[in-house]
């Protein structure tokens, strides 16, 4: 969780500084509406997103991680995505899911069900090919 994120966030950082943007780690419900008065409806009370981006009042909520190995975790990830992608896009919010690792290459299906239903599907070697830049730009 941590090692991922601190992989991804100077990825974030750059982009958002690129095109004009801001962005919030670890966010909340009430660092989002103490950030830039927007509020949010949360499926859990809880929820902490990793990365909060606003660009021009466009909000990308974006998730990472990282599996070595195989397991149902990948899976239930996966589909715990897929319903929060369709929570977010609810209220014209836009999910990014940044995932990598050796697990995803024997546990294709769940994400591909992912991708097939949200296109906001990114790797490292995407983030390294200045995918956030389309994304944002």
């Amino acid at each position: 969780g941590t090692m991922m994120e601190n992989i991804v966030e100077p990825f974030i950082k750059q982009a958002v500084a690129k095109h004009g943007g801001d962005y919030i780690a670890q966010a909340t419900q009430a660092k989002i509406r103490q950030a830039w008065q927007i509020d949010i409806n949360v499926d859990k009370t809880a929820r902490r997103i990793d990365f909060v981006v606003n660009m021009r009042g466009r909000l990308y909520f974006i998730e990472t991680n990282f599996y070595g190995g195989t397991g149902s975790k990948l899976k239930s990830t996966a589909g715990e995505y897929k319903d929060i992608a369709k929570f977010w896009a609810a209220q014209n919010f836009e999910f990014i899911w940044i995932t990598d690792g050796e697990g995803w290459q024997s546990t294709r299906k769940p994400l591909r069900e992912f991708f097939d239903q949200s296109p906001a599907l990114l790797n490292l070697q995407c983030l390294q090919n200045g995918a956030l830049d389309r994304v944002f730009g």
